[in-house]
């Protein structure tokens, strides 16, 4: 049972999403190895290799605790706009919320992206999420909000993305003014 991972990790604590993800990893892949350390070499936790499809379920972990939030506001009616869907998986279990715009089924997002996933803008991990974006080469908030549309759709991102890079440190170095004469 995967519910126990929520309350090891604390989101709030980690910097870096592909450090929570690969904790995560290690998390998942002890659970399924039921404790015993069977099913792959667990001897240090350092040498950990983790197959890209642990990496994968680790991710769609943290979006189905995300998701939880945002099934309140898919209830209450607050996303109509956005057309979202609720997806299940083969086991009948619900997986997360998405949606492909606002046009519903008629918009094509990308090349192989046909919905995204909508996530809660007060939870941490979505703040890890455009933190990572923002990261990958410190750009403006819209650029943050537009990498981050190729895969989630996250409201309000523009002001997240913005806290984001006010409390950056080298973005601010870049924007520093220099000094003007008197």
């Amino acid at each position: 049972n995967l519910q126990s991972c929520e309350s090891v990790f604390d989101v709030a604590k980690f910097s870096d999403l592909d450090k929570l993800h690969k904790h995560t990893a290690i998390c998942i892949k002890f659970v399924r190895s039921k404790g015993n350390g069977k099913g792959g070499n667990l001897d240090s936790w350092r040498n950990i290799k983790i197959t890209p499809e642990e990496y994968q379920a680790a991710e769609l972990y943290w979006v189905k605790v995300v998701s939880e939030k945002v099934v309140k506001s898919y209830n209450a009616g607050k996303l109509n706009s956005l057309r979202p869907v609720s997806v299940w998986d083969e086991k009948g279990q619900f997986v997360k919320i998405v949606t492909s715009g606002r046009l519903g089924q008629f918009l094509k997002i990308g090349y192989d992206v046909e919905e995204l996933v909508i996530l809660d803008p007060s939870h941490p991990y979505t703040y890890l999420v455009l933190k990572h974006f923002h990261d990958q080469d410190h750009c403006g908030d819209d650029r943050t909000v537009w990498k981050s549309r190729n895969k989630y759709w996250i409201p309000q991102a523009r002001r997240l993305a913005k806290r984001i890079r006010s409390k950056c440190y080298r973005c601010r170095l870049l924007v520093k003014l220099n000094c003007q004469q008197m």
